[in-house]
């Protein structure tokens, strides 16, 4: 991912298993947007601002990429994760990391069904 992007723009796209994750550049070079094919969340919108930020709402995929080294900020909506970075780490190093971990966390889990039911409610 190095160089100038522009917000909008495709960066990666993968199908990984049935699985699409697509990661979006936005105006900031520390954020960047990943779509996904299966719901987040139950609707809603939850943000966490660092890995000990709402930890009672957090599930096993927030606390898999706070594990990332260089995750700094997560805001997770329906199909959509908003990641942002520390600046002393690249995307180009925390962009694979993201996509195994997503993988992961859908392996086994049933196609349309929310993987993180509850994590959203109590807004």
């Amino acid at each position: 991912m190095s160089g100038a992007t522009n917000a909008g723009e495709t960066l990666r796209s993968y199908d990984r298993d049935g699985l699409v994750i697509e990661v979006e550049a936005t105006v900031s070079e520390r954020d960047v947007l990943v779509h996904v094919s299966e719901p987040l969340t139950d609707g809603g919108t939850v943000t966490f601002e660092g890995p000990v930020s709402q930890q009672g709402r957090q599930n096993e995929l927030v606390r898999d990429l706070f594990k990332i080294r260089g995750v700094n900020r997560i805001i997770l909506r329906r199909y959509c994760i908003e990641l942002d970075r520390a600046a002393v780490f690249s995307w180009d190093d925390i962009l694979p990391q993201i996509e195994e971990t997503l993988v992961r966390h859908y392996e086994g889990k049933s196609i349309n069904a929310p993987a993180i039911d509850a994590v959203a409610r109590g807004r």
